[in-house]
């Protein structure tokens, strides 16, 4: 894994693939490693060499009695056989057939639910951009709802704005639901005053609940990369009209000073942490799609 951090670092991700040998011959042995290589090639929107390791590695990981949510391996194949069905003028046979190659790599899933979720998924993810109604008092069930479907929405503006893959959109969106989630959470039951709590404080509970492993040290690409996704997230509650008394500057600004403490820390004990060394990650596209 080290030699793949440094290859991505020093711009030549195009050679990692010689070194994927441990995980492609025995990837139960090396599963940790193996998920954290996952998530990087995700998070660096390395499509490729992502999808060659996934398509390479399913089977045996999927088939090892000892690995704990191994279909989460195939959650970026997923989104690669949604993504030809991700356009503004979708059908309701879009989402059937989509649903059907949901179902070749989930077959235990139902299907009249897999159409019901979907279908309101598509609908999120193409609503256009604008201020969500809801109701701070609902319950965690009802926040957890809200906060998936503006994630799907954010999904579709990272896509769009920041020109990456629908794969790394949905990983980085899915951190800002996890995000409003965490925030929530830290209430403990007081009275919630807004969707999005940006404090310094808060923030640093947040990402530490929501990307700690063991002993409570920040996983770099999940720590990271949620910083990343609240870079952009400011932007997108400015665009929907929904700041609530953020300042985009402020949470830009902040995140980029938790990226600059957190970088030094993470690299003395990752060698993944090279992987990330400029911060935000993309350049931002001018574009005002509705």
């Amino acid at each position: 894994m080290d030699i793949i951090s440094w290859l991505i670092s020093a711009d030549k991700s195009q050679e990692i693939k010689a070194f994927f040998d441990p995980y492609l011959s025995k990837p139960a042995k090396h599963v940790e490693e193996l998920f954290d290589l996952v998530d990087l090639l995700v998070a660096k929107d390395f499509l490729e060499p992502l999808l060659f390791l996934v398509e390479k590695t399913k089977e045996k990981v999927l088939s090892a009695p000892d690995i704990l949510d191994g279909e989460d391996i195939l959650v970026p194949l997923l989104y690669d056989r949604l993504t030809p069905y991700l356009k503004a003028d979708y059908t309701s046979e879009d989402i059937e057939s989509f649903v059907d190659q949901f179902m070749v790599l989930f077959p235990n899933e139902g299907r009249n639910e897999l159409l019901f979720r979907w279908s309101i998924r598509f609908k999120d993810i193409f609503r256009p951009y604008g201020s969500w109604e809801y109701d701070l008092q609902r319950d965690r069930n009802g926040m957890k709802d809200l906060y998936c479907s503006i994630s799907d929405n954010y999904m579709r503006y990272l896509q769009e704005s920041c020109g990456i893959s629908w794969i790394s959109a949905q990983y980085h969106s899915d951190f800002v639901f996890k995000y409003g989630l965490a925030c929530w959470d830290l209430k403990k039951g007081k009275k919630v005053k807004r969707l999005y709590d940006f404090s310094e404080g808060t923030m640093d509970k947040a990402i530490m609940s929501i990307t700690s492993g063991p002993f409570h040290i920040p996983d770099p690409t999940a720590s990271l990369s949620l910083l990343n996704a609240i870079y952009y997230f400011a932007d997108y509650l400015k665009k929907c009209n929904m700041l609530d008394g953020v300042d985009p500057e402020a949470v830009r600004k902040s995140t980029t000073t938790f990226y600059k403490d957190l970088f030094p820390s993470l690299s003395a004990y990752s060698s993944l942490t090279c992987c990330f060394n400029s911060f935000p990650f993309w350049d931002k596209e001018d574009n005002d799609t509705n």
